[in-house]
């Protein structure tokens, strides 16, 4: 996965390894002797070659809690934090975990924003959200129509309106969901210009790393 991350042109990534509450709950300890792995056999493809750690964190309202307990991780140790949920899940829970997060002093990202139910049949909430305080990412694969036109079809929708804040790969093997960006991206700087598709595919990640504010 590696290898396939830096021939796509990806040479600094934060792994986000799944949180979920009672069914994978990975401690910190444990992942960063896994990253520490990581980060050896990402110096062997080139020294230059760079990871940093997080969690994609399924929602529980137990969530906040594993956060400022230490159980669960924000992204790259910033305040920024990625978060899924169910994709039937309702649109008034997520907007009230959205807020419990950021009343607990953290930015959330809400990862594979194209999945859920609620926000396809509305995208207009999606800006509420924005609105709000939260930030959007969307996959790759969905920007380019991997995962079918109507996730396609969303994603440009916000795109349109600047709706978007990171494209991740959510990279999960080397056949099915590999780390790959190079199409996206291309795809991006034709559809929405160079300088939003560089926000899109690094720069606003690299303000995540910097601890800055988008």
């Amino acid at each position: 996965m590696l290898q396939i991350a830096w021939e796509e042109g990806i040479d600094t990534m934060i792994a986000t390894p799944h949180y979920r509450h009672r069914y994978i709950e990975n401690t910190p300890e444990r992942l960063e002797e896994r990253l520490q792995m990581a980060r050896e056999a990402a110096r062997k493809i080139d020294p230059k070659f760079r990871i940093y750690l997080g969690n994609e964190i399924y929602f529980s309202h137990s969530s906040v809690e594993a956060l400022q307990g230490g159980r669960a991780l924000t992204m790259a140790d910033s305040n920024y934090t990625l978060v899924e949920f169910s994709t039937s899940k309702p649109y008034q829970e997520i907007e009230a975990a959205l807020r419990d997060f950021q009343m607990g002093g953290y930015q959330p990202i809400v990862a594979h924003a194209e999945r859920y139910d609620c926000l396809l049949e509305e995208p207009s909430r999606v800006e509420e959200l924005v609105e709000q305080g939260a930030y959007i990412q969307v996959n790759a694969s969905t920007v380019i129509g991997g995962n079918g036109r109507s996730g396609k079809s969303f994603v440009k929708k916000l795109l349109k309106y600047e709706l978007v804040h990171f494209v991740g790969t959510d990279a999960h093997g080397v056949n099915k969901r590999a780390p790959e960006m190079k199409k996206c991206e291309a795809y991006l700087r034709k559809k929405v210009g160079s300088a939003y598709a560089e926000d899109l595919c690094g720069g606003n990640a690299w303000k995540i790393l910097r601890k800055e504010y988008l």
